[in-house]
């Protein structure tokens, strides 16, 4: 192990590989993962078993014909609605127990289990909770007692030891030139995401799962057990990477790679196995500019290329005769990891993807540019399935049961699974959407000011029907309400930033209160509409009546498909 860097900049203190801590994130669930494997060996519980047998102070919403099976929870397959709002807490004494958190903040199910990649802290935290209702201790209690205690692994924690957290190195963001530091932050979701470890004690964890689940003489896991941990449990197609017992594959040159990353409040890091070859690297690092995992996906990939390079160069496509249309999976998809329920539907937004028809065999996919992932071209291989020329990676759809397109699936950091959206689901239908409301609700309130001044100015009434006291009084309500929302809604979580992830400040439900006082106002209008209908109205008053209910109507829509009309989290 080595280390490169400084772990704190103002004390100018330099990376230890074997005493610098650092935040795992979600190479966290590699330890539950283990931990279940452990107790599935023992007989103490079964991989296909409903997650529902082991809990008794709660239990999963039972939505489906099926249930939820550990193997789900461990493949990523249970379809929970994805939610990120409480997940942390301010500090160590803030956190719930599992159980509390768990049943609070139930998560219901959206998807079929089984059917769909929808990556889940949720789901690692259930099967973190298991360990604890099988074991009878604590969740950190058993990893520290089972995995840590016989690896040798001194500096690591899933509670935030202090003598461990006092050797936590700190994270940066780099912007504009400047690295400001991070504050940490404490996971109410810690089977998931909350271990910190050093990359010499990681080290021992990796070499006890390539020697098939032994280090030093002390044994963690049985051969046979490592084994199938390492083996593909779920694939949305047989020739695309999928998930294992908790580590998930990739393909680069000619090597089969199992590995796990995490993300976390500037933390980045990715622990990766290749057991044929009986080697492993893990990458921790303390933060960085933009999406701040890209570096450690060059490092691995580069890795590979340079010890591993392939033998061979990747197949040419074979040109083939299909009589389908291309272009019935042009379109925009999103990642299935996003929130159907809650306001947290708006960072959807961001993870959508554009599949573009380029000619009658290949395809173009893209998505948005600061994510900074470059475009890429695949080309038909058969029906439903396309590959890439230049790594040799596949993309497959998936179709329903009258042929139309549903999903895509493909690489995307992990195995990942996108659904198709409709046309008016579309990100830039919804800033068409915002353009129209800005032009439509900024031209009103000026064009009331300059309408009083034309009439002291001309000392007359203009447009005497549209100007009465009550109408104008909640047209400019109206406006007003929606033109404050949907400019400071988006400032205001803008504001409160990642510090949504341990609590909804009062400021946001404030803001949720604004499009329920502007829906009786805009009710109230409609009847004083209809009221004075027949009265001494212009015909540009109609036309700027009608105009302002309509786009009204049409924003209380747009704010109800991102679940902003209520109090959604």
């Amino acid at each position: 192990s080595k280390g490169y860097g400084m772990a704190d900049m103002g004390e100018k203190s330099a990376v230890n590989p074997s005493k610098t801590v650092f935040y795992a994130g979600s190479v966290s669930k590699l330890f539950t993962a283990t931990a279940i494997m452990q107790l599935a060996e023992k007989g103490k519980l079964g991989l296909d078993d409903n997650v529902n047998s082991y809990l008794d102070d709660f239990k999963i919403d039972d939505n489906f014909p099926q249930g939820v099976s550990i193997k789900n929870l461990l493949t990523h397959t249970g379809g929970f609605e994805e939610k990120n709002i409480g997940m942390a807490a301010l500090s160590r004494e803030d956190l719930l127990p599992l159980k509390d958190f768990l049943s609070s903040g139930k998560q219901p199910r959206v998807l079929p289990p089984g059917k769909y990649f929808s990556y889940s802290n949720y789901g690692y935290t259930l099967l973190g909770y298991i360990v604890e209702s099988i074991s009878g201790m604590p969740f950190h209690e058993y990893i520290e007692e089972n995995i840590f205690s016989p690896l040798g692994m001194h500096n690591s924690s899933f509670n935030y030891n202090k003598e461990v957290f006092s050797d936590l190195a700190s994270a940066y963001s780099y912007r504009n030139g400047e690295y400001t530091r991070m504050p940490q932050v404490f996971l109410n979701v810690g089977p998931a995401g909350s271990l910190l470890s050093t990359s010499v004690d990681m080290s021992k964890f990796m070499i006890a799962h390539l020697q098939r689940g032994s280090y030093q003489e002390k044994e963690i896991l049985q051969p046979g057990t490592v084994d199938l941990m390492h083996s593909r449990l779920f694939s949305q197609h047989p020739l695309l990477a999928g998930w294992c017992y908790g580590f998930y594959e990739r393909f680069a040159e000619d090597e089969r790679i199992i590995e796990h990353a995490g993300d976390i409040a500037g933390y980045s890091s990715l622990l990766a196995l290749i057991p044929e070859k009986n080697l492993g690297l893990y990458i921790n690092y303390n933060g960085g500019e933009g999406i701040v995992y890209g570096f450690r996906e060059k490092i691995i990939e580069e890795f590979i290329h340079q010890y591993f390079p392939s033998n061979r160069d990747v197949e040419e496509i074979p040109d083939i005769e299909v009589s389908e249309d291309i272009n019935r999976y042009a379109g925009s998809y999103v990642l299935n990891r996003y929130s159907r329920l809650s306001f947290e539907k708006v960072i959807s937004i961001v993870m959508e993807a554009k599949i573009v028809a380029i000619d009658d065999d290949s395809l173009r996919f893209e998505v948005m540019d600061f994510l900074k992932i470059p475009s890429s071209t695949w080309y038909r291989v058969k029906p439903l399935l396309f590959r890439n020329p230049e790594n040799g990676r596949f993309l497959s759809f998936v179709e329903d049961d009258s042929g139309e397109i549903t999903h895509m699936n493909m690489r995307f950091g992990t195995p990942s699974n996108f659904e198709l959206i409709p046309w008016y689901a579309r990100g830039k239908i919804h800033l068409i959407l915002i353009l129209l409301f800005l032009f439509v609700y900024l031209r009103i309130i000026p064009g009331w000011a300059l309408s009083k001044l034309l009439k002291r100015i001309r000392k007359r009434q203009v447009l005497r029907g549209i100007s009465h006291r009550g109408t104008r009084l909640f047209t400019i309500i109206v406006t007003s309400c929606n033109l404050i929302f949907l400019i400071g809604f988006p400032g205001a979580v803008a504001g409160v930033g990642e510090n949504l992830i341990i609590s909804v400040p009062w400021i946001i439900p404030a803001f949720l209160m604004i499009p329920f006082i502007s829906m009786i106002s805009l009710g109230v209008l409609i009847y004083l509409g209809i009221k004075n209908w027949k009265g001494d109205w212009t015909v540009a008053g109609r036309i700027k009546y009608i105009s302002l209910i309509s786009t009204s109507f049409v924003f209380f829509w747009f704010i109800n498909f991102w679940n902003l009309l209520g109090f959604h989290y």
